[in-house]
């Protein structure tokens, strides 16, 4: 398996390179509500198409998965177009680093319009469980529109997923929001659970807001 010495080293790489290339900080932005804006904001997909940024995080992924599910009897799954190069990546080195086969497909935002019409690229096993991966948690509705699509063809899925980032703050004073709106025993749920998700679905991050001295949850 991955050893400790090995995962430090890939897990170090990764905020490194996160931190330098993947965040861009210190200019306004167009917010996803309308008139909002943002002075920082994630760019995950620049690590996500680089061949060496995928290598250490599935050596990343390997670790974890191992240390917390404790076995890989599952396959990989998550929403376009964040989790496709997750999906592709991550069984390739799986399968190079330790002999793992890992199968996977990726759901569609929508369904195709002609042919058979589904939901996902690839082929779902329908005898297996998904464990669902994306590059943020606490973020957008990705992950809940994945875990929606599994429940609506019965498709079965693990009781964890995967993400690179839980886009949320140690200390409940960090993220900026008042109380009538963000609550204390919230903000500890989000520690270890995703705001759209089932609250029996357990986060599995390498990062959350603090590594990166980010603050607030809405940039």
């Amino acid at each position: 398996m991955i050893e400790d010495k090995l995962y430090e080293t890939s897990l170090n790489w990764l905020r490194k390179y996160i931190d330098e290339n993947c965040i861009v900080r210190g200019q306004f932005m167009k917010g996803k509500v309308p008139g909002t804006t943002y002075t920082w904001c994630f760019y995950l997909r620049k690590g996500l198409y680089n061949p060496e940024f995928n290598k250490h995080l599935a050596v990343c992924f390997l670790y974890k998965i191992k240390k917390e599910v404790g076995h890989f009897d599952f396959q990989l799954s998550g929403l376009e177009t964040a989790a496709t190069p997750m999906v592709t990546s991550l069984p390739i080195y799986a399968k190079q680093l330790l002999d793992i086969d890992l199968h996977s497909f990726i759901f569609r935002k929508a369904p195709k319009e002609y042919g058979l019409e589904e939901p996902w690229e690839g082929t779902p096993k329908f005898d297996t469980p998904t464990l669902l991966v994306d590059d943020l948690a606490n973020s957008t509705m990705s992950l809940k529109i994945c875990s929606d699509i599994c429940r609506n063809y019965e498709i079965q899925k693990l009781n964890y997923a995967f993400v690179i980032v839980n886009k949320v703050n140690r200390s409940y004073y960090d993220m900026g929001l008042p109380e009538e709106q963000y609550s204390k025993s919230e903000h500890e749920l989000r520690q270890k659970h995703d705001m759209y998700l089932d609250p029996n679905t357990t986060i599995i991050s390498l990062f959350d807001m603090d590594e990166f001295n980010l603050k607030g949850a809405s940039h």
